[in-house]
């Protein structure tokens, strides 16, 4: 692991075998959506900016994201980068709902019931009104795994994808 020392003594972690490649650009942070990107700019053929994440992929693919997996965007190390479907990362992200009316991600009370939903490509879809609010979570975790796999984040149900330690 190589560091590449920015402003204001920012360092931006690379693996060695790309250090020299990266080096040379002057990198900059921008903030995109509260997140901190490094990026440059080239002028041939075009000017476009190039972010240092996507060099160390070598590209994303359509309808891909990157995840930065110990959610630090200034390790730019490929052990630290991974490309998902770009639906998935809103479903990985922190809920900061304040009025929320359950302790489980996915399901909220309504008129004494609760309700399972789920986020699927930005749209919010119903899965259920049950009578206890475990049984809304469960629903809600079942969906979460047939749906993003890995990357699902559950409430009770232990995800069968992620292998323990």
């Amino acid at each position: 692991m190589k560091k590449i020392q920015l402003k204001n003594n920012i360092e931006i972690l690379v693996d060695d075998e790309i250090y020299e490649d990266v080096v040379s650009h002057k990198w900059n942070i921008c903030n995109a959506k509260g997140k901190n990107y490094i990026r440059t700019t080239v002028y041939y053929p075009k000017k476009q900016d190039i972010y240092l994440h996507h060099i160390v992929l070598g590209g994303l693919i359509k309808g891909n994201t990157t995840l930065f997996i110990d959610g630090n965007s200034l390790n730019c190390q490929k052990e630290n980068l991974m490309q998902i479907p770009f639906h998935t990362k809103s479903h990985i992200r922190i809920c900061q709902f304040t009025n929320k009316t359950s302790k489980y991600r996915g399901v909220y009370e309504n008129n004494g019931k609760f309700i399972s939903a789920i986020q699927i490509d930005g749209k919010l879809n119903y899965l259920g009104k049950f009578i206890t609010e475990k049984e809304a979570a469960i629903k809600y975790d079942l969906k979460a795994i047939e749906l993003y796999k890995q990357f699902a984040v559950t409430n009770l149900i232990t995800n069968p994808y992620i292998l323990p330690d």
